[in-house]
């Protein structure tokens, strides 16, 4: 499975652990619940599969029970429970703090906080514990990491997710004294909080980040050295924010030229796409511009981005592409265009390598599709898949889909 795979995987397993238990999320085929659990209370489960058997706790307490434990789940000594364990989840509890040693001498894949009390991690509650790879934590109460509270899992840790916290800058950076001895950690999550800002060397000490997401928060700016530390990052994510200007975007994502390869922007308020300055970023290939306020996309937009390979600009406020602009974007294989106001289709002549094209719901004003409407150099072309649903075509050439014979 590809890095960026297993990140989705996780990310998806994240988002939905909140409301499940070890059974809804994994299925119940092979599964045993085991007798005598590492945590009083908890449910110790193993399932079978081809690669050996997998080991989960599940401290999960059903929603709407009114008799949620407020102390954080006792450790059962006289258990003989594998401890090494691939997931552990902690749901729907009422305890406000994990006691020290909690975890001692236990190997865990992926550790999961959510929906419980937790206001603070104290400075011991990962002392002893042998490795963790994974820490995911959704907690709306949750405002403080003790001094050294994650140093038994800084050589360890790889990817971190930190959801749904009243966390406004000064209580981030506080929380980040400690994020930043992870310096390991390929993977950053922060969503859901209420940073507006990113400051100079925000991520310093995360050289080796990979994928960095900060969504659902009130970011609109940027320090042009944001980043500066963080040169190997490949993907950064920064949708549902109030960004309404992409240079100040690309300008601190430019000193991670040599890696980054996917930008995220989609549902900010950006609306011109006319950059301020030149950027470097050469290997930039995916943009999402998706749920912006951009009404035009003209000969100078996004000028020096023309490697991109996939550009999504779906559900803006365009209603039309100046002619001939694409052809400086040779490279493209995806480009959607949904839900925006055109009424022409985008000249697309030179985009040989094209494979997907988006016009889906142009909300009214695509009508009418002329001969050779998507014609291009015939040349050694791809198959191009076109959506057009949702709209209203009432006229269709008969050679609307066909391209000349350039031979």
């Amino acid at each position: 499975m590809s890095s960026n795979n297993l990140v989705i995987l996780l990310i998806i397993l994240v988002a939905s652990f909140a409301q499940s238990n070890v059974i809804k999320l994994y299925g119940d085929d092979n599964l045993d619940t085991v007798d005598g659990c590492l945590f009083k209370g908890c449910d110790c489960v193993t399932k079978n599969s081809s690669s050996g058997v997998i080991y989960w706790i599940d401290c999960v307490i059903p929603s709407g029970n009114t008799s949620t434990p407020d102390l954080f789940p006792e450790r059962d000594d006289s258990s003989t429970f594998s401890k090494s364990i691939n997931t552990l989840l902690f749901n729907n509890n009422d305890f406000s703090t994990v006691p020290d040693d909690s975890f001692k001498d236990l190997t865990v894949q992926d550790m999961f906080f959510a929906n419980n009390n937790l206001t603070k991690l104290g400075a011991n509650s990962f002392r002893g514990i042998k490795f963790l790879n994974t820490l995911a934590m959704d907690e709306q109460k949750l405002e403080e990491f003790e001094s050294g509270s994650l140093a038994p899992i800084y050589p360890y840790l790889t990817s971190f997710f930190l959801l749904n916290s009243p966390l406004d800058e000064n209580k981030f950076n506080e929380i980040f004294k400690e994020i930043k001895n992870c310096q390991n950690l390929k993977t950053l999550s922060i969503a859901n909080n209420s940073l507006k800002s990113l400051a100079e060397n925000q991520f310093d000490g995360l050289g080796k980040l990979e994928l960095l997401m900060i969504t659902n928060n009130q970011l609109k700016s940027i320090d042009k050295n944001a980043f500066a530390k963080n040169t190997a990052l490949k993907s950064l994510t920064l949708s549902e924010n109030e960004f309404d200007d992409i240079s100040v975007v690309l300008e601190a994502a430019e000193p991670l030229q040599s890696n980054l390869i996917s930008i995220d922007l989609s549902a900010n308020k950006i609306s011109d796409l006319n950059l301020k300055s030149s950027v470097d970023l050469n290997q930039l290939n995916t943009l999402y511009l998706s749920s912006n306020q951009i009404k035009k996309f003209d000969k100078t937009s996004l000028n020096g981005l023309e490697n991109l390979r996939s550009l999504s600009l779906a559900g803006n406020q365009i209603d039309a592409i100046e002619n001939d602009r694409l052809d400086d974007f040779q490279n493209l294989y995806f480009l959607n265009l949904g839900n925006n106001f055109m009424s022409t289709v985008p000249k697309i002549f030179h985009l040989m390598s094209l494979t997907f094209l988006g016009l889906s719901n142009q909300n009214g004003k695509l009508t009418k599709l002329p001969d050779y409407a998507f014609e291009r150099f015939s040349y050694g072309i791809f198959p191009l898949e076109i959506q057009l649903d949702q709209n209203s075509i009432t006229e269709i050439g008969p050679q609307a889909f066909c391209s000349r014979d350039m031979v």
